[in-house]
């Protein structure tokens, strides 16, 4: 999924999600590029082709921070990485 199916699921994620002070929450656990400089030079090289060839449009050098930031009324709460920074887990409001 490209940068603009990226961000249309999220903006459909915060259309459907109660607000805040109702309890709604969004969590993520989204495909990063790494934290280490080799892995993420690795990543850059080959997200575009992995995406095409068997990924689904999964594109897993995205800066998925920096999408979510990028949606108006979505914010995030908290962010954990794992595995060198491959994974992240986001949970996130809606305003």
């Amino acid at each position: 999924m490209g940068t603009n199916g990226a961000k249309d699921c999220l903006r459909q994620m915060r259309n459907v999600v109660k607000c805040k002070d109702k309890g709604g929450l969004i969590f993520l656990i989204e495909n990063t590029r790494a934290n280490n400089q080799l892995l993420g030079k690795y990543q850059d090289v080959t997200a575009d082709f992995a995406a095409k060839l068997g990924g689904k449009g999964c594109v897993y050098n995205q800066d998925v921070k920096y999408l979510i930031q990028s949606i108006d009324g979505l914010n995030i709460v908290s962010q954990n990485s794992f595995a060198a920074g491959l994974f992240t887990s986001f949970v996130c409001i809606r305003d």
